[in-house]
């Protein structure tokens, strides 16, 4: 994996895998030279999990065309005497199937287009700019309003597993509103994922949620814009700590802005 390669001190390696901790079959003078960065620019003092992974695999593949390309670029060391090209990475470009992954109601739009390649190879799809705009409006309101129904029963029946009473509960009826541009974050809080990019130009942040004439702002709420984060990151990652640290405080420092902690998950609602 490109954006996160861990590469470990070869002492450390060493205290693992050498001397009376040697596993029998798998001398340690085995091991090192599977994460050995024996290429120009590597760092002989490293263990590199990636180059490990490469040397082990029976094939290696990016997640797409790009993808492959800087990774053939990246590991080409390893393969001494390969044109870059020639790197035995390839690339399976990620995707999803449509007829199952996208809404019946957004078929039925495809079908109004009069484009049949929209229902049956899931190509053309720009041809739906052509209906009217409130039509496709409509029923995207309409897909939020059944995400945010789902995203309150999860979240209910989450707190009820925890032990809540339904009684104590009224307030998930409250969480989320499809008629809130709303902006979320749900992943893994590494640094290289960048969580906080948002407030590195806080000045302009607080414009965009607060500002009276926002085109966001059709809406006769209070609150035109909601940023919310659900981020886990393990104890011991003090970079993905950090970040979430930063997080809650630039919530906390804003008298614009709401928050609120559940259990092991950070949830970050900064709004107007």
């Amino acid at each position: 994996h490109t954006a996160g390669i861990d590469r470990f001190p070869i002492d450390l390696i060493t205290s693992h895998f050498g001397g009376d901790k040697a596993l029998p079959g798998v001398p340690l003078e085995r091991i090192l030279p599977l994460g050995a960065e024996t290429y120009e620019g590597g760092d002989p003092a490293v263990f590199n999990m990636a180059a490990m992974g490469l040397r082990l695999a029976q094939r290696a593949n990016g997640v797409s065309l790009l993808h492959g390309r800087v990774s053939r670029g990246m590991f080409a060391g390893l393969w001494s005497g390969f044109d870059a090209d020639e790197v035995p990475i390839s690339s399976i470009t990620n995707g999803v199937h449509a007829p199952t992954w996208v809404a019946p109601e957004v078929w039925e739009l495809a079908a109004q287009s009069g484009d049949g390649r929209l229902v049956e190879e899931a190509q053309g799809w720009e041809s739906i700019a052509q209906l009217d705009g409130s039509k496709i409006w409509a029923v995207k309101h309409r897909l939020r309003e059944r995400l945010v129904a789902d995203a309150r029963e999860r979240l209910r029946e989450s707190w009820l597993q925890r032990g809540a009473s339904p009684a104590e509960l009224g307030w998930v009826a409250e969480v989320l509103d499809p008629d809130v541009l709303t902006i979320g974050f749900a992943r893994r809080v590494p640094s290289y994922k960048r969580l906080t990019l948002m407030l590195r130009d806080p000045d302009r942040l607080r414009s965009l949620l607060l500002h009276p004439t926002h085109p966001s702002n059709w809406s006769s709420r209070a609150n035109p814009i909601l940023l919310t984060t659900a981020a886990n990151g393990s104890s011991r990652n003090s970079s993905g700590s950090r970040t979430r640290r930063r997080s809650a405080s630039a919530s906390c420092s804003s008298p614009t802005t709401t928050w609120a902690w559940r259990r092991s998950s950070t949830r970050v609602a900064m709004s107007g």
